[in-house]
């Protein structure tokens, strides 16, 4: 393996750093909208590729957001690369915001469920379905506006990025990793 570790880490050493990694979270934010930037591609595609997979990030069908990511961005002709970077937007500290959003949103489009709905829980039936629905048809709207966003944002900053650099600025300290000044260690 290119990057292990010379010591081999304990579980609870393990559990900590994917709860809370080494480096903050904005290191590493950065270091995706470095990936992002330095993309072969036109900032419309790396656009494009990165609002697919916002979008399929906010489904709750955790299993095959990346295959449905490349999916749409295969039909809207734009980088593979930046839709499993755009995938990223939905991970496991964002996900209880994303679902409930998506369930709240999804229950007021459909409704409360009525009594001929509440025998759909009948023994035998699938438990999952009731909350699944309502969480699918939420997450349409709130994908396609955060698609829509993340669209603009991308698009534009790595147009600025590569006016930047095309310009000879050396002002690109929003994309240095530097270590903070204050980590002793």
């Amino acid at each position: 393996m290119l990057f292990k570790s010379r010591q081999k880490l304990t579980l609870l050493e393990r559990a900590r750093l994917w709860a809370w990694p080494r480096r903050t979270f904005a290191r590493s934010a950065l270091y995706t909208a470095k990936r992002l930037y330095r993309l072969r591609a036109s900032p419309h595609k790396i656009a494009i590729g990165c609002a697919a997979g916002v979008f399929a990030s906010i489904t709750p069908l955790v299993g095959v957001q990346m295959m449905m990511a490349g999916a749409i961005t295969i039909i809207l002709r734009g980088s593979l690369a930046a839709a499993m970077l755009g995938t990223f937007f939905g991970n496991p500290l964002s996900w209880p915001l994303i679902w409930g959003a998506t369930y709240a949103l999804g229950r007021a489009m459909i409704g409360n469920p009525g009594p001929a709905e509440a025998a759909v829980l009948a023994p035998g039936a699938d438990p999952i379905w009731p909350v699944l629905y309502p969480m699918l048809i939420g997450s349409i709207p709130i994908g396609l506006a955060s698609a829509a966003v993340s669209y603009g944002v991308v698009a534009r900053g790595v147009e600025l990025m590569r006016q930047r650099k095309a310009s000879g600025s050396k002002s690109l300290q929003m994309f240095e990793m530097v270590e903070p000044s204050w980590r002793l260690w």
